[in-house]
């Protein structure tokens, strides 16, 4: 099964801005958010950072974050679709090809909807 691998990502300017600035602008607030502590809510409300950064081809969930991290090996499984990628991590999202999608959470994967 192909799963589609969303990760919340900062463009550039917003890097710069983050790196530059004493306080914190909502974005990045929403952005550390969803990488410590993705729930539902702040998934939603954070939704306009989530990118598509590849497919990996896995039997399962677990599979998907093995390949995900380990790399080497897996090239043939995993497509990157020009976006950084990075390792899987928790704030992740996981879509399978019928539209099921999970995040990877502090103890393993929750159930979400991602539209």
């Amino acid at each position: 099964m192909k799963y589609t691998i969303k990760q919340a990502i900062l463009n550039s300017s917003q890097v710069k801005e983050v790196n530059s600035t004493s306080t914190y602008p909502d974005y990045y607030n929403d952005y550390l958010d969803v990488l410590s502590r993705p729930t539902q809510a702040l998934i939603n409300k954070a939704r306009y950072l989530y990118q598509t950064v590849g497919f990996i081809e896995a039997e399962n969930p677990g599979d998907v974050f093995h390949k995900g991290n380990v790399w080497d090996g897996f090239e043939d499984d995993i497509e990157h679709t020009g976006v950084s990628m990075h390792s899987i991590s928790i704030g992740d999202v996981l879509i399978d090809e019928s539209g099921n999608a999970i995040v990877v959470d502090r103890r393993g994967f929750t159930e979400i909807t991602f539209d």
